[in-house]
C-alpha cells in the first residue's frame, strides 16, 4: 500500500524537531488537558513513562509532547523533593553558556520541550546497552563489549552532520567525536563512567586536543580509541592497558603505529592529562533527578549524574591534571535553536537524515481465534525502519512464536527490516498517458527524487542492519551475504568503508582469514590495518607451529 511519509514528516516530525532545538522558555504548560483524564497523580507518571517504553508502536517522536505534558502535571502535584544542587563543574564552561537563564532552568522542576527527545534517547541507550553487555558483570568486560559493538555498528563518517548521540545511534554512523559520545552514553546507562581524555598543549591547559574516551574503574583509567577502533593494548595483548601503563611505556602505544601513520600520542604526553566529562544539560537538572528517583528498579534509566563524586574520584589519579565539563553539548544545544538561521539550516539537515524513519507501511493482520472469541482482521500502520531499529537496538530480532502465528510479525526487527527493504517498490509511478503542466512536472520530479532518496535509504540501511543482526546471532555466513549486498548497493560511496570493515569481521569470525585480510586491507583504516596485521601474524605463527610439528 502506498505510504504517505512526506505528510508525516511535515505534520508530525518537523514541529517536534523544532522543539527539540528550542532553548530555555519552551516549557509546556503543566495544566495541559489530557483528553479529560481523571487518572490519579501516580498514574500520570506511569502513563508518561509508558509511552517511552513503547516507542516501536508509535511514529518517531509521536508521543513525546504528551509525555512531557504528563510529567509536568505530575511534577506540579506530586513529584517528590530531591536533594539537588547546581554542580560547581558548570563553572568550567564559558559564562555565556551557563548564564542565569540556564541556571534557573537547571533548578526548575518544570519540564521543557527538549526533554522529550532526551528521555527517548536515554531509553534507547538503556535498552541497547543492556542487550550489548549480555551476561557480562565485570565493568571492564562490559565496557569492552559496548566498545566493540560501537566500532562495528556506528560507522566512522567525519563528514556526517553533528547530531545528538541518540540520533547517531539510530543512524548507525557518526564523526569520531560523536562515535565516542555514543559509546560514553551507552556506558552511562550501565552505570559506567566513561570520560574523554585530552592532551594539554600548553602548561595552563588552555589549549588541548581531545584524544579518546576512557573508562574510570577501580581507580584507573582504561582508554579506548574510537578512531583506531581498539582498546589500548597491554604488553601481552590480553586485556586493556591503563593510562598509567601507557604513561610509563611508550612501546605499548607504538604497537598502534600503522603503515604511513604513526599513532599520534606519545607516553611523555600522558603524565598529566585533562579529563573532560560528557554531559548534556538535562543530566545536571533537578527535574531529571526527580524522574530518576521515581523510576522503579526494573525501569532504572540513568537521567541524572553526580559530577561531584566523579570529579573527586578523577582528581585522585596522579595522571589527571584537571577535570572539566565538555563544552560541546552546550554549544550544540544552542546551535539546534531553530530561532536562529543556523538552527533552521541544521534542522533541515537533521530532517533529511532522519526522513526514512518516518516512511510508513500498512499491513493486514488476519482474523484469529482468542480462546472462544474470534478477533476480526484489521489493518495496522507501522514505520518499518523506525520500529525495526528500535527492536534491533534492544536485541529483539524475531517475534515470539505466538505472535508469528497470530500475524503479529511486525513486532521484531527482522520482519520490519524485510518490509523496509521492499519499500523501494512503492516509488511513485506516473500513469501512462498523463500529461503534466510545467509546474506539475516540477512537483512530480521533486516527489520522485524524495521517493528515490527515502526508499533507497530504507533498502540500504535495512540490508546492512540485517547483516549486523545476523552477526550478533552468530550466523556469520549470512551476515557476510548481507554486507556484500550492501556493498553492491553502495558502489564506491564513502559509506562502503564501514560496511567493508563488517564484511571483514564476518570473514574473520568464519575463520576465512585470507578473505578477512583482503577486506581489511581494502578498507584501509587504522582499525582495519591493525586487525589485518594481527590476523597475518597469527596465521604466520600457526604455520610455523604446524611446520615445526611435522618435522
Amino acid at each position: 500500500m502506498r505510504s504517505r511519509w512526506w505528510r508525516t514528516i511535515t505534520v508530525a516530525f518537523l514541529p517536534l524537531l523544532v522543539c527539540g532545538g528550542c532553548q530555555g522558555g519552551d516549557e509546556l504548560p503543566p495544566d495541559v488537558d489530557i483528553s479529560g483524564s481523571s487518572r490519579t497523580k501516580v498514574d500520570l507518571f506511569e502513563l508518561a513513562w509508558d509511552n517511552l517504553e513503547r516507542l516501536s508502536e508509535y511514529a518517531p517522536q509521536q508521543p513525546l509532547e504528551e509525555t512531557v505534558a504528563r510529567l509536568n502535571q505530575w511534577a506540579q502535584t506530586s513529584a517528590p523533593e530531591v536533594a539537588w544542587q547546581i554542580d560547581p563543574l558548570l563553572d568550567s564552561l564559558p559564562a555565556d553558556l551557563i548564564n542565569d537563564h540556564v541556571r534557573q532552568r537547571l533548578a526548575s522542576s518544570n519540564f521543557v520541550a527538549t526533554d522529550g527527545p532526551f528521555l527517548q534517547e536515554a531509553v534507547l541507550m538503556r535498552r541497547a546497552s543492556a542487550f550489548m553487555v549480555g551476561d557480562a558483570t565485570d565493568p571492564l568486560e562490559q565496557a569492552q563489549r559496548l566498545f566493540d559493538w560501537t566500532i562495528r555498528n556506528i560507522q566512522l563518517d567525519n563528514a556526517a552532520l553533528r547530531m545528538w548521540p541518540g540520533e547517531n545511534l539510530l543512524l548507525g554512523r557518526a564523526s569520531e567525536l560523536d562515535r565516542g559520545w555514543v559509546f560514553a552514553m551507552l556506558a552511562r546507562q550501565r552505570q559506567l563512567d566513561v570520560v574523554w581524555l585530552a592532551i594539554a598543549e600548553d602548561a595552563e591547559r588552555r589549549s588541548f586536543r581531545i584524544w579518546c574516551p576512557a573508562l574510570l574503574h577501580d581507580g584507573e583509567l582504561y582508554p579506548f580509541d574510537v578512531l583506531w577502533g581498539v582498546a589500548m593494548p597491554t604488553a601481552t595483548g590480553e586485556g586493556v592497558a591503563t593510562l598509567a601503563d601507557l604513561a610509563t611505556d611508550d612501546k605499548l602505544l607504538r604497537q598502534l603505529d600503522v603503515s604511513g601513520l604513526p599513532y599520534p600520542v606519545r607516553a611523555d604526553e600522558l603524565s598529566r592529562v585533562l579529563v573532560i566529562v560528557p554531559a548534556r544539560e538535562p543530566f545536571l537538572s533537578r527535574r531529571m533527578q526527580i524522574v530518576a528517583e521515581r523510576l522503579p528498579k526494573r525501569l532504572r534509566t540513568v537521567l541524572h549524574i553526580d559530577l561531584r563524586r566523579l570529579a573527586d574520584e578523577l582528581a585522585e589519579l596522579p595522571q589527571v591534571g584537571a577535570v572539566r565539563l565538555w563544552i560541546w553539548p552546550f554549544q550544540y544545544a544552542r546551535q539546534r535553536d531553530v530561532n536562529s538561521a543556523e538552527g533552521k539550516q541544521l534542522a533541515d539537515g537533521v530532517v533529511a537524515e532522519l526522513a526514512p524513519f518516518f516512511a510508513n507501511h500498512t499491513i493486514t493482520v488476519e482474523a484469529r481465534k482468542l480462546g472462544d472469541f474470534e478477533q476480526a482482521g484489521y489493518e495496522r500502520t507501522v514505520w518499518p525502519l523506525w520500529s525495526g531499529r528500535v527492536h534491533h537496538l534492544a536485541g529483539n530480532f524475531t517475534p515470539p512464536v505466538e505472535e508469528q502465528t497470530a500475524g503479529q510479525s511486525f513486532a521484531a526487527a527482522i520482519p520490519l527490516y524485510l518490509i523496509a527493504r521492499t519499500k523501494i517498490q512503492d516509488r511513485a509511478v506516473l500513469p501512462e498517458g498523463v500529461r503534466l503542466s510545467a509546474e506539475e512536472q516540477a512537483a512530480w520530479e521533486r516527489r520522485q527524487a524524495l521517493d528515490t532518496y527515502v526508499y533507497g535509504r530504507m533498502q540500504l540501511d535495512a540490508t546492512y542492519w540485517l547483516g549486523q543482526i545476523r552477526f550478533d546471532q552468530g550466523d556469520y555466513a549470512t551476515a557476510a551475504e548481507f554486507f556484500q549486498r550492501t556493498l553492491n548497493l553502495l558502489g564506491k560511496k564513502a559509506r562502503a568503508t564501514g560496511v567493508r570493515y563488517n564484511l571483514a569481521r564476518a570473514y574473520e569470525a568464519l575463520g576465512d582469514y585470507d578473505k578477512a585480510i583482503e577486506q581489511f586491507e581494502a578498507e584501509g583504516s587504522p582499525a582495519s590495518q591493525l586487525r589485518a596485521r594481527r590476523l597475518a601474524a597469527g596465521r604466520a605463527a600457526s604455520s610455523a607451529s604446524d611446520a615445526e610439528a611435522s618435522e
